[in-house]
């Protein structure tokens, strides 16, 4: 892997790092959330793993460390209430 895709892969897992955790901060301190669903992309390069858990409802508190999933992971936290709206 060039030095180029290896900047890229921190990089993409940084930034949904960084956003999934805000946002699961949010629904648990703000919005008292307790579960949580598993999107991906649906974009058609999306893994075979994540496909798996596309929907999968997890407690907030086992969320921790695992998205991103993988480098170039677009998976993302919804709050089972937000999709209830």
């Amino acid at each position: 892997m060039k030095i180029e895709d290896r900047i890229g892969a921190l990089v993409s897992c940084a930034i949904f790092d960084s956003y999934n955790s805000t946002l699961k901060k949010v629904y648990k301190d703000v919005r008292k959330e307790r579960t949580m669903v598993w999107f991906t992309s649906q974009k058609r390069s999306v893994c075979e793993e994540c496909k798996t858990n596309h929907g999968v409802e997890f407690d907030i508190d086992e969320t921790e460390d695992i998205l991103p999933l993988h480098p170039f992971c677009e998976c993302f936290w919804v709050s089972k209430g937000e999709l209830e709206k």
